[in-house]
C-alpha cells in the first residue's frame, strides 16, 4: 500500500509541476473526485491509472498554452495512456476522455509526425495486451453475471442506472460500499460548475462540456450493451472518474482566474477531503 501511494504521489507531483507552467495546477487539485483520492490508497491499478490520466490531461491541456505546434507533446499525452492500457484494457475510456480534451488542439491536416507520435504509444501497448491475452488465455465472459434480457431491457436498465453511475464517480469508496459525505461531493459539484462556466465565458468551446457530459454519461451504456450477453451491466463510478477529472481540468485551458478565487477553490477542496479521510477512517475503525 505504501508503495501505490508513494508511485502515485510521484506520478501527480510531476502532473501538478507540469501543469505549473500554465496555472492549471489549482484546477488539477480540485479536479480529483473524493473517490479518486480514495482509490489511490488502495492496493491495485486504480490509483496508478488515476494519477497517468491526470497526467495526460495536464499535457493535453498544455497544448492550449502555446504547445499546440509541438509534436513532442503529443507523445507526452499518449505514453501515461499507452502504460495505463498496459495496466487495465478497459482503460480505453480513459483514451476517449483525454481525446476530447487533446482533439481541439491537433493541427489539421494531422501531420504523419503528430499521427505518428500519438497512434505508437497506443498501437504498442495495445499490440502487447492482446499478446499477453492471448498467451494467457483471457476468457472475456462470466456465466454467473451475464444478462439474459432482451436488447431493448439492458438499454433500457443501463440508462436507469445512468445516475447511480455519476453518483459514484463522484462520491462512492471502497467499492462502492459507502460515500464521501454529501459536502465534500458538493464542493466537487461546485467546482464542475465553475470550470464550466469558465469554459462558456472564457474559451471559444462553449459546447465542449456538452459534448462531454454525453460521452461521460452514454459511453458506459454502449459498452454494457456490446458486452451484456458476456458479462452483464458491470459498469461501475470509479471507471469514469477519468471523465470526471476532464470535465474540472479542461477549465484550465481559459485564463486563470485570480490568484484569491484559486486560493479559495483548492482550501475548499482540500478541507473537502479531510472531512472524506476522517469519514474513511472512522467507517474503517468504528464501522
Amino acid at each position: 500500500r505504501m508503495a501505490t501511494v508513494l508511485l502515485c504521489a510521484i506520478i501527480l507531483g510531476y502532473a501538478i509541476a507540469r501543469s505549473r507552467r500554465f496555472g492549471g495546477s489549482g484546477w488539477l487539485v480540485v479536479a480529483l473526485t473524493p473517490p479518486a483520492w480514495f482509490l489511490i490508497g488502495v492496493v491495485g491499478t486504480s490509483g496508478v491509472e488515476i494519477a497517468l490520466v491526470s497526467l495526460a490531461l495536464v499535457e493535453a491541456v498544455g497544448r492550449f498554452h502555446g504547445h499546440a505546434d509541438d509534436s513532442a507533446s503529443l507523445a507526452r499525452v499518449a505514453v501515461p495512456l499507452a502504460i495505463c492500457l498496459l495496466l487495465r484494457p478497459a482503460a480505453v475510456i480513459d483514451v476517449v476522455a483525454v481525446a476530447l480534451v487533446l482533439i481541439p488542439t491537433v493541427r489539421r491536416p494531422l501531420a504523419r509526425r503528430d499521427m505518428a507520435m500519438i497512434a505508437l504509444p497506443l498501437v504498442v501497448a495495445g499490440a502487447a495486451t492482446l499478446a499477453w491475452n492471448r498467451w494467457t488465455g483471457l476468457v472475456v465472459s462470466d456465466r454467473r453475471t451475464a444478462d439474459t434480457d432482451s436488447l431493448v431491457t439492458a438499454v433500457r436498465r443501463s440508462l436507469g442506472g445512468i445516475p447511480t453511475t455519476a453518483h459514484q464517480a463522484i462520491g462512492a469508496l471502497g467499492w462502492n460500499e459507502f460515500y464521501a459525505p454529501a459536502i465534500a461531493q458538493l464542493v466537487w459539484l461546485a467546482a464542475l460548475a465553475f470550470a464550466v462556466y469558465s469554459v462558456f465565458v472564457l474559451t471559444p468551446a462553449r459546447l465542449w462540456h456538452v459534448r462531454w457530459a454525453v460521452a461521460a454519461l452514454l459511453l458506459p451504456t454502449l459498452i454494457e450493451i456490446i458486452i451484456h450477453r458476456r458479462i452483464g451491466g458491470i459498469w461501475q463510478g470509479r471507471y469514469s472518474i477519468a471523465f470526471a477529472m476532464a470535465g474540472v481540468l479542461y477549465a484550465a485551458r481559459a485564463v486563470s482566474p485570480s490568484r484569491a478565487v484559486m486560493r479559495g477553490i483548492v482550501i475548499a477542496a482540500s478541507a473537502a477531503e479531510v472531512v472524506t479521510l476522517w469519514h474513511t477512517l472512522r467507517r474503517f475503525m468504528v464501522g
